[in-house]
């Protein structure tokens, strides 16, 4: 009998409440639709170091997909605390189900890489998996996650009857949606692909990041080498997606801010009932609960995405002191009909031209754009593969996308 190779996955119970793929409880919002992740990856992070294997493969495989999901979606760079997240799942040698650790990043949020690292101070698996509970100040700093995202996930398949081209083809339609957790036999390598013979059991959570057709997966793992290709037929046993979206919560506490006012309004009665509608209690009072004007929030003033998207380009095109579109109050670089660099009177004139450049090619006034391009089109046109190389026009689109806190994939039309 072969000796398992045991790095932390426990093989998940399945119950009715875990969502799967297609169950529409999860939204599924398309982001890669080739279902390449990997211009996207993130650092390069290992389980096990100087011979301490932590046994946190759902840690890692669960921070590094939503890390890679969140630089995807956002244009942000975080690095998440595997550590922090195994301890907060209750991860323990020999592992932990990749469904409870899920389950406790979006309950409890999680803290910055820096703020409980896998450090060389460790020295065994107790000191790992400390201070255990976190300290008041970690689980705050956790938390801070949720008032920014909301996180959610599902199984893309968890009935092991599944043959092999049904799994083939939820996967790839899943990874469109997100990078994937997934169930693998840590390690054979068999030429140049990791395969998985039939009845090996499944031993690491692993993160699947885009594929070749009938030819590979490749995978994102914390094991050196940490790009691996998966054999076309690997038997993946389970693979769960996940989605981050803006939170919620900030809006949740400025409702119980309204309830404080009413209370200090001396309007008890009405906040309880309030408090009992959110908390689903309702009221069986004979009379109706008089009603009060709740205090108005000031409405929030709406984003300027047209002035964003103008300094994100400024800062892009080098406008500063000395630079030519700062002797031409260019701050976009634009250039006129001859090809050349228009000169404005000054940098007020150019810079309101910029916004009026993009606002055009936003309500479909510029005959080069179309309101429905995306601002990866936009820059496409607007930076052409003639004056720019692939990589440095995505590299704008992420630059403009990260200046307005949004996608590379949102559409002009959207930004007015």
């Amino acid at each position: 009998m072969k000796e398992k190779i045991r790095v932390g996955f426990i093989e998940p119970t399945i119950t009715e409440d875990n969502y799967v793929l297609g169950a529409k409880q999860v939204p599924e919002e398309v982001l890669q639709l080739d279902g390449q992740w990997l211009d996207y990856s993130v650092e390069k992070e290992r389980q096990e170091q100087h011979g301490l294997e932590t046994y946190n493969c759902t840690g890692f495989a669960t921070s590094s997909p939503v890390e890679i999901y969140i630089k995807r979606k956002y244009g942000v760079e975080v690095n998440l605390s595997d550590r922090a997240l195994g301890i907060l799942a209750g991860t323990y040698p020999p592992g932990n189900n990749p469904h409870i650790v899920a389950e406790s990043l979006r309950k409890h949020g999680n803290v910055k890489e820096e703020s409980l690292p896998f450090s060389d101070s460790l020295k065994n698996v107790d000191d790992y998996y400390s201070p255990n509970p976190l300290p008041k100040k970690l689980l705050q700093e956790a938390e801070q996650f949720l008032y920014k995202y909301d996180f959610l996930h599902e199984w893309v398949f968890n009935d092991k009857g599944l043959d092999i081209k049904e799994k083939q083809e939820k996967m790839k339609k899943a990874l469109t949606l997100s990078p994937l957790g997934a169930s693998v036999m840590a390690w054979r390598k068999r030429g140049d692909l990791y395969v998985k013979d039939k009845g090996e059991p499944d031993t690491h959570w692993t993160t699947v990041v885009g594929y070749k057709e009938d030819e590979y997966w490749l995978v994102f793992d914390s094991y050196n080498p940490f790009l691996k290709k998966l054999a076309w037929d690997y038997d993946f046993g389970y693979v769960k997606r996940y989605w981050v979206g803006e939170s919620t919560k900030d809006q949740k506490d400025k409702q119980i801010a309204v309830i404080i006012k009413l209370f200090l309004m001396g309007q008890a009665s009405y906040a309880w009932e309030i408090l009992k509608a959110m908390a689903g209690l309702g009221t069986k009072q004979d009379k109706p609960v008089q009603q009060v004007e709740i205090p108005k929030e000031e409405p929030s003033p709406k984003k300027d995405y047209i002035t964003l998207f103008a300094k994100s380009i400024q800062e892009f095109e080098g406008w500063h002191e000395g630079s030519k579109s700062f002797r031409n109050n260019n701050p976009g670089n634009l250039k006129s009909v001859s090809g050349k660099f228009i000169k404005f009177e000054s940098y007020e004139d150019g810079f309101a031209y910029l916004k009026d450049y993009i606002y055009r090619a936003s309500t479909g006034k510029h005959k080069a754009y179309n309101p429905e391009m995306t601002i990866f089109k936009f820059v496409e046109v607007y930076a052409p593969p003639s004056e720019n190389s692939g990589a440095s026009i995505l590299n704008y689109a992420k630059h403009i996308a990260k200046g307005l806190g949004i996608s590379p994939e949102t559409k002009l039309k959207e930004l007015v």
